[in-house]
């Protein structure tokens, strides 16, 4: 699921295949799509610079491209296939906070994570792909965590199984045009969720029912390999972050952000909305949908 950038539209995919896009000012169905995925829908994302367009991908490899424009009642949708053989369990576009204003082509950015690789993906004009990023092969098979962040470049921070990669994307005011890897971070246990809460700063949590926030300090320049040898200090800086915060056993922990703090219920699926200076946490629980706003100091 996720949320429009101007937060008037909430998005959900179903294991039957259908999406629907529900109006969250008045709290009714807006569109419902049913004749696109003919399987379990495993991620869908608003496109930040368009209005109302979707990218969403099925457990049958298609990834779709949707747009949703207004209609007598509600919003009428037209679908474009963008990939197929592509099972992809994670679509995270561009945040609004990010765009760079003099080239909005970076607001049709995606990143499609995969099991082995994560595309990154321009839906601007003519669809098309710009980069694959393969998992090492000395990194167990996992789902990856995929989240966009900003420095002085756009910051793409990839974790599978214990290790975070860096990728810094080079644009200018008319073209994407590079990429490096910056950085990386290789944790105790396997990251199971990532977001960027400053732009240096991670919060991660891990298999280990563990919240950390880690700084950029503290991780390794280049590509991760696995010949890297890893310090075994850290700056103090990142030391101090990376002390983890241990979730409760129990039914509730604590999730720390830099300012702020909310609630997480133990096994539930989690996703955080980032914009306007405010974070929109879903929590999906047994099916039920819980939706929660923090503010970012």
């Amino acid at each position: 699921m996720d949320i429009s950038r101007d937060g008037t539209y909430l998005a959900i995919g179903f294991a039957d295949g259908k999406m629907v896009v529900w109006n969250l000012l008045y709290g009714s169905v807006s569109s419902t799509v049913d004749d696109v995925h003919t399987s379990t829908v495993l991620c869908i994302s608003f496109l930040r610079g368009k209005k109302v367009w979707t990218v969403s991908a099925d457990a049958a490899g298609f990834v779709f491209l949707t747009h949703f424009a207004p209609a007598i009642l509600g919003l009428s949708a037209t679908s474009y296939l963008l990939l197929k053989n592509r099972i992809a369990f994670g679509l995270v576009s561009l945040p609004e906070n990010l765009l760079n204003e003099s080239f909005m082509g970076q607001a049709s950015l995606v990143a499609i994570g995969g099991v082995n690789s994560v595309l990154v993906a321009s839906l601007e004009s003519s669809p098309r792909i710009l980069w694959e990023f393969k998992r090492k092969a000395s990194m167990q098979k996992s789902i990856p965590c995929i989240d966009w962040g900003k420095g002085k470049n756009l910051l793409l921070a990839i974790a599978w199984d214990t290790i975070i990669q860096v990728v810094e994307i080079f644009t200018s005011d008319i073209e994407i045009e590079d990429y490096e890897f910056s950085s990386f971070y290789e944790s105790k246990h396997e990251v199971q969720a990532l977001t960027w809460v400053t732009e240096r700063v991670l919060l991660v949590l891990n298999s280990n029912n563990e919240m950390q926030l880690l700084h950029l300090d503290g991780f390794i320049v280049g590509e991760y390999n696995s010949f890297t040898e890893v310090p075994k200090e850290l700056p103090l800086a990142a030391a101090e972050l990376e002390a983890p915060y241990r979730v409760d056993e129990g039914i509730v922990g604590q999730l720390y952000n830099v300012d702020s703090a909310m609630r997480l219920a133990k096994g539930s699926r989690q996703q955080t909305f980032k914009g306007r200076g405010r974070e929109v946490v879903a929590l999906s629980v047994c099916g039920v949908i819980y939706l929660s706003l923090i503010h970012i100091s």
